[in-house]
């Protein structure tokens, strides 16, 4: 077991990674999507954390020689969730419909400070004097920890907000940001060793959620795409960091056990989760019960996890040897439930949503598309108001900032698409010419081998039956996906994109004639056609265009 100094290491790194992670969270929180899902998502980050915490412990408590208080403590460890390890496989054309994925993403953000604020004044506390611990300091320090730590991330926030408004360079505008969460950190730490309870976690949240929303707080508008970039890329890294340095606190102490505590923390806290978070939703939101079984099974834990781990381990008596859970077994049973819920959710998320019917299906290109057109026809309309002088340039450039900003990742949402299209169609050519390959010489070997010209008299004949399943369902995967890109060809209207969707056709065009011509077939005819056939109707469409503008 580590020594108290290295798990004080630990804790910092871990701590000051999910700090940064909850400032992304609040620089992309979106408030508008806030204030229209607020009352379910309130409802979800305070009653329904609390609510999973005591219905878990008594499951675990009744099933387990844990106590009650202990259990407590790990419901409220692995309560929190995390919207980007959710939201990372809802990519490509099949994704969370707009209501669920808002609830989601924002009850995720506000129950790690719920929970946070739970663990460190109520749950450890009870643990530590073996009583339930809800007394008039614990109130103080409660309120202290999440309101006091809201005010401090939202005054710090002003603060660099001010400073932001003198700088030019989007750059500046990064550091700016990075200076402003490592200070709410800092300045959170420092308060706490004095005494007052200041969570550093929701201190960051609440500073993320004010710098990344200007206009609510009077401030101009400033660009954030290289923003949003920049913190995506720094919080990432230190998540990575801090799994790392928290995965040395796990131990090869009573391995089975902790196995065995891991899988029914597991069992019990997504069974715990959806009988509330469902049962909460339908009883105050009126939610659709597919919708509210969607919602609840859709959060999976992440890096909140793993820091009040340590969090706990260094509050707790170093030989906190209670109810048969010692503090290695402590440590592993919850880092085994973690790693648990991920795979279980991981592998049945997307069957879960078709069921709930909380997935949409709808291409998103054509999405994009729709969202990219809506976005120029505002940015179009607001020019020409500026060249009427029909609005000064400061509100010009407020409103046209932030749709700037959303095209700009819409393009590169579409970009990510066709090279998402381009390796899956390629994927199903090289499986189709060796497809082919593998057939081709086995109609050689066969001809040399046997005297006969009926392959039904060929042992092994079912496996060229099946090649030529695979072939044929390749062929209407690769048909699909031109279908798709015939649509999007003759749609694009930026001729750097037509030109990419040109070469991608081009591309697979050749491919196709190349498989024809080295293995003598005629399958793939009709694919090859359609692909010069959208070729030759994009160059007629594109000469019209050329002959309009002269």
């Amino acid at each position: 077991m580590q020594t108290l100094k290295e798990q004080t290491f630990v804790e910092f790194i871990g701590e000051y990674a999910l700090s940064l992670v909850l400032f992304r969270e609040g620089l992309e929180l979106n408030l508008r999507s806030f204030r229209a899902n607020i009352r379910s998502v309130i409802i979800l980050a305070s009653l329904g954390v609390i609510l999973t915490a005591v219905v878990f412990a008594g499951f675990v408590s009744l099933f387990t020689p844990v106590s009650y208080l202990m259990a407590l403590l790990i419901a409220g460890i692995l309560a929190p969730t995390d919207p980007a390890a959710t939201f990372a496989m809802f990519k490509g054309s099949i994704r969370i419909k707009p209501k669920e994925q808002n609830i989601i993403g924002n009850e995720s953000a506000l129950n790690d400070a719920v929970a946070i604020v739970l663990v460190t004044t109520i749950f450890v506390e009870s643990v530590r004097h073996q009583h339930f611990s809800f007394n008039g300091q614990v109130v103080v320090d409660l309120l202290t920890s999440f309101f006091g730590a809201i005010l401090l991330g939202y005054l710090l926030a002003m603060l660099f907000l001010y400073f932001n408004t003198k700088l030019e360079k989007n750059l500046q505008t990064n550091f700016i940001s990075f200076c402003l969460v490592s200070i709410s950190f800092a300045v959170a730490i420092h308060l706490s060793s004095l005494g007052i309870q200041i969570s550093a976690a929701i201190t960051s949240l609440s500073a993320g959620i004010v710098f990344g929303n200007p206009k609510m707080f009077n401030f101009k508008e400033f660009s954030q795409k290289h923003l949003h970039e920049f913190n995506a890329s720094i919080s990432e890294f230190a998540e990575i960091i801090a799994f790392v340095t928290i995965g040395t606190l796990m131990t090869f102490d009573n391995v089975w056990y902790s196995l065995l505590l891991g899988a029914v923390f597991t069992i019990f806290i997504l069974l715990s989760r959806v009988l509330v978070v469902s049962g909460v939703l339908r009883r105050y939101t009126k939610m659709e019960f597919r919708e509210s079984i969607f919602v609840s099974w859709a959060g999976m834990r992440g890096l909140a996890t793993g820091v009040l781990v340590t969090i706990a381990i260094i509050e707790l008596p170093t030989s906190f040897d209670l109810v048969s859970i010692n503090q290695g077994t402590f440590v592993n049973s919850i880092m085994i439930a973690l790693i648990l819920t991920t795979i279980i959710q991981s592998y049945s998320m997307m069957r879960v949503g078709r069921y709930t019917q909380s997935l949409s299906s709808i291409d998103r290109k054509d999405e994009l598309q729709v969202q990219r057109r809506i976005i120029t026809s505002k940015l179009s309309s607001y020019r020409q108001k500026f060249d009427q002088e029909k609005i000064s340039q400061d509100t010009y450039r407020s409103r046209t900032i932030p749709l700037r900003d959303q095209l700009d990742k819409i393009v590169n949402e579409l970009h990510l698409e066709r090279q998402q299209r381009e390796e899956r169609i390629s994927r199903y050519l090289s499986e189709l010419e060796t497809n082919f390959a593998v057939k081709e010489e086995i109609a050689s070997y066969v001809k040399k081998t046997f005297e006969t010209t009926n392959m039904e008299d060929v042992p092994g004949y079912n496996h060229i039956n099946e090649l030529e399943e695979e072939q044929e369902s390749l062929i209407d995967e690769i048909a699909t996906e031109l279908d798709r890109l015939e649509i999007n060809l003759t749609s694009e209207n930026i001729p750097k994109e037509k030109r990419e969707m040109e070469d991608i056709v081009e591309k697979i065009s050749s491919s196709l004639q190349d498989i024809s011509d080295t293995y003598d077939t005629e399958a793939v005819e009709p694919l090859v056609r359609t692909c010069q056939r959208m070729l030759h109707d994009h160059d007629e469409a594109s000469e019209m265009e050329q002959e309009a503008k002269e």
